[in-house]
């Protein structure tokens, strides 16, 4: 079985050196959002932005999103008088 990494003449990376995300808070949670009227689910960064702002878990916000759509102030509303569950 062939490496496509040394087909591509991509190094390896040198996981030892590289610094975990948690020293660097900046590096984890982006500072804008992609539109800052809507959470789009499908962006990671999305993602870890609005369920930082809203004080939530990615699964709790994924869930908030399917009930009452990518409309910041709705999931914002929802979200405030409790009306995600996941049961």
């Amino acid at each position: 079985m062939s490496d496509p990494t040394r087909e591509l003449n991509i190094a390896p990376l040198d996981i030892d050196n590289l610094k975990p995300l948690e020293s660097d808070p900046e590096a984890i949670i982006p500072k804008h959002p992609h539109d800052p009227d809507h959470i789009n689910p499908k962006l990671a960064s999305d993602i870890r932005y609005w369920a930082d702002e809203f004080k939530v878990s990615g699964q709790i916000l994924h869930e908030a999103v399917r009930i009452h759509g990518t409309s910041a102030e709705k999931v914002r509303a929802a979200l405030a008088a409790h009306r995600v569950s996941l049961t």
